[in-house]
């Protein structure tokens, strides 16, 4: 075999851990984190060549063992597709209007969205779950094993909302309590027992 007969291979470049194959969850109701974004394009049919993106998620409360199933989903920009593109996009916290819009697509990596899945048909004897729809991740989310719900939403709300800084420093540092964020156990010195 000669030199040049010889075909480079750069697995240097390589990471095992990139490859990613779409997996069945059980169906149901799920939180799900976007983990990557690829733009891409339809390959044949009619709408060949139009754009669109395809996404990986990871089940964020998967059970236990499925923790590693990825998810995928894809979104193309044709007119008869948008409703479903625009669904997801609002249900990750973006605004979508009758406008144009150009998407930073990789802004969308971290986002976390509630989606149904369902099996999908089989293909090449393999069933993978579906997305069956969208909704925003609720701002009220269990506390990990505690049976209580934790209301993420004031600390959300102080953050953006144009509030009086007085009245936010109240609310987020106790009123005058002597509790502050990074203290939370001070007492107010004022207090007598």
């Amino acid at each position: 075999m000669a030199a040049n007969d010889n075909l480079y291979i750069p697995f240097g470049q390589w990471d095992e851990a990139d490859k990613k194959e779409a997996g069945l969850l059980p169906a149901g109701d799920y939180v799900l984190k976007v983990v990557d974004v690829e733009v891409t394009k339809i390959k044949t049919g009619p709408n060949e060549g139009t754009p669109g993106i395809v996404v990986w998620y990871k089940a964020v409360d998967a059970p236990a063992g499925l923790e590693d199933i990825y998810i995928v989903d894809r979104f193309y920009t044709m007119k008869s597709t948008l409703w479903r593109f625009a669904g997801f996009l609002r249900a990750v916290g973006l605004k979508v209007t009758q406008n144009d819009m150009s998407l930073p697509y990789k802004q969308l990596l971290g986002r976390k969205v509630t989606a149904t899945l369902e099996d999908g048909e089989p293909f090449k004897n393999k069933v993978k779950s579906e997305v069956a729809s969208y909704a925003p991740v609720p701002k009220t989310a269990p506390m990990q094993g505690s049976g209580l719900t934790e209301d993420t939403s004031f600390v959300e709300d102080v953050a953006t909302k144009a509030v009086d800084p007085a009245v936010a420093d109240a609310m987020l540092n106790g009123g005058g309590s002597g509790y502050t964020v990074e203290d939370p156990w001070a007492m107010d010195e004022s207090i007598s027992l």
